[in-house]
């Protein structure tokens, strides 16, 4: 007689709770892009006043990529219970694969740069950001097209393809945090409140944060050898991933802000 479990690679999930994962994470994706479009703008303008437009446009595309996301959210969130199923969600989820990756790739070089000037414009820290986030560049449109077919095993290169972005910006976080932290014990005159503000703010912790706990979080997302999955995880998750897209806008947007206030170290 087997002992094989029966329900393996099955998600125990209710309707209840997939309901309350999507339309949750909506609400909380809606609510913080908000929080970012206000940041964005205050940003822009300073930005335009100094006549820097190459960040500007950086920032910008950035913006819209976040807002195109939105979208897709909404519209895959509208056609799945209002109908009709077809084509149409493939379509929202490829744009939505898409401006995620853009949104990443050019937070990743905003991060990527702001470490580069930072650490006294480090060359060697230049040419490992550049490596990194042109393999995630030449990886993009394979990843895209490979995710076009729903029933390949293309879950290893997802992977594999966000490894480059969690590695850079933990790389980056980690070297700003550092000469922050350095650069403070020289001068001794901020308080430790100051301190802490201004490392979450300039070293893009926030981002870097998040996306570890997205893949934490994804892993326990996944069956487990006897295929069950919590309603709780599959929230958390959901939550999580909704704050994933604003949050890569919102974490070079304030960096960007803080430097060209002059308020950031090394500006």
């Amino acid at each position: 007689m087997s002992t094989e479990n029966p329900n393996k690679g099955v998600f125990f999930l209710s309707g209840a709770d997939i309901v309350d994962g999507v339309l949750l994470s909506s609400v909380v994706q809606t609510f913080v892009t908000g929080l970012y479009t206000l940041i964005f703008f205050q940003a822009l303008v300073l930005l335009i006043k100094q006549r820097k437009i190459c960040i500007a446009g950086c920032l910008t595309a950035l913006y819209i990529a976040v807002i195109i996301n939105l979208t897709m959210e909404n519209l895959i969130i509208r056609t799945t219970f209002l109908g009709p199923l077809g084509s149409n969600l493939l379509l929202y989820g490829q744009i939505q694969n898409a401006v995620s990756a853009l949104a990443a790739i050019i937070a990743d070089s905003l991060l990527s740069w702001r470490c580069y000037i930072i650490l006294k414009r480090n060359k060697w820290i230049l040419a490992t950001g550049m490596l990194t986030i042109s393999a995630e560049i030449i990886l993009l449109p394979i990843w895209l097209a490979n995710s076009l077919e729903l029933t390949a095993p293309h879950l290893s290169f997802v992977v594999f393809y966000w490894f480059f972005s969690l590695a850079i910006t933990t790389v980056s976080t980690t070297l700003i945090v550092y000469r922050i932290i350095s650069m403070a014990q020289k001068t001794n005159r901020t308080t430790a409140y100051y301190r802490t503000v201004e490392i979450l703010v300039e070293s893009g912790a926030m981002y870097t944060t998040v996306i570890i706990i997205c893949c934490a979080l994804w892993g326990q997302s996944k069956p487990s050898w006897d295929g069950v999955i919590g309603g709780g995880v599959y929230i958390t998750s959901d939550l999580f991933y909704s704050l994933l897209i604003p949050v890569t806008g919102i974490a070079p947007t304030l960096i960007t802000l803080r430097v060209a206030s002059g308020r950031a170290r090394g500006s």
